[in-house]
């Protein structure tokens, strides 16, 4: 039998627990290799730049707007509408149905969040505005 194992005694702290002398352990843990910290060094600052993304932080928005479809002009009352029957409460399209309006026109698309869930996408081509849901589908509302 190893003679440190023969002759250990448990150091005592001030409590009365005993004190393992580390002196005689081996350490079980490896050291990180340098490719490892390395690897590291180089992925972060790609997570860095996926904060900085607005894609990433466009999911905080409830509207936002995307460039498909053709840019043009939706009226409200056909806005209303089509936001009723995805299931957009009447305060929801008063908060939203302005920067819906506003991203249709500029850009032809918007999508509609709700506590940052995607709802609904809207787009226009040929004179019809395209919405998506997931819960009602796509259908078109003719302008």
């Amino acid at each position: 039998m190893n003679s440190i194992v023969k002759n250990w005694k448990p150091h005592c702290t001030g409590s009365g627990a005993p004190l393992i002398n580390s002196k005689h352990m081996k350490s079980s843990a490896k050291p990180m290799s340098i490719s490892r910290v390395a690897l590291a060094l180089v992925i972060a600052p790609f997570l860095a730049a996926c904060a900085a993304d607005s894609n990433v932080r466009r999911a905080s928005v409830p509207v936002s707007p995307v460039s498909v479809g053709e840019p043009g002009d939706v009226s409200a009352d056909a806005l209303a509408g089509a936001m009723l029957r995805v299931g957009f409460s009447p305060q929801e399209i008063l908060e939203m149905g302005p920067s819906i309006r506003r991203s249709l026109t500029q850009g032809g698309g918007a999508q509609a969040r709700r506590q940052g869930e995607l709802v609904a996408l809207f787009s226009i081509w040929q004179s019809a505005l395209y919405v998506t849901s997931s819960d009602t589908g796509t259908f078109v509302v003719e302008l």
